[in-house]
């Protein structure tokens, strides 16, 4: 797969994001669904990361255009024209992350 030309001020923003607990590494791109049983936005990461690990159903969460993160339920991070013009970045809990493979 073809990895999407992004601004290097997109790739910043993911490289300084830290590594958190129970999630994969951040990456490009956002997780479908708003959870529905919570609509809140997080101002900060750390509370983003609190409220997903504290709801099962809670897959991941995305940052918003307009700032701060919400929780979603989607399985995988998608990329499109819109997702990389908002710049959004996604962290998925651990056990939805697809096993990586070396290709030869």
């Amino acid at each position: 797969m073809n990895s999407p030309v992004i601004s290097k001020q997109y790739q910043d923003k993911i490289d300084e994001l830290p590594d958190i607990q129970g999630f994969g590494a951040p990456q490009l791109g956002f997780i479908r669904g708003n959870l529905a049983s919570d609509k809140k936005t997080y101002r900060t990461l750390g509370e983003a990361q609190r409220a997903a690990k504290a709801t099962p159903e809670c897959t991941g969460f995305t940052s918003l255009p307009s700032g701060g993160w919400r929780l979603r339920v989607g399985t995988c991070v998608k990329i499109d024209a819109g997702s990389i013009g908002h710049m959004d970045v996604s962290f998925l809990k651990v056990q939805y992350h697809q096993p990586q493979r070396d290709e030869l």
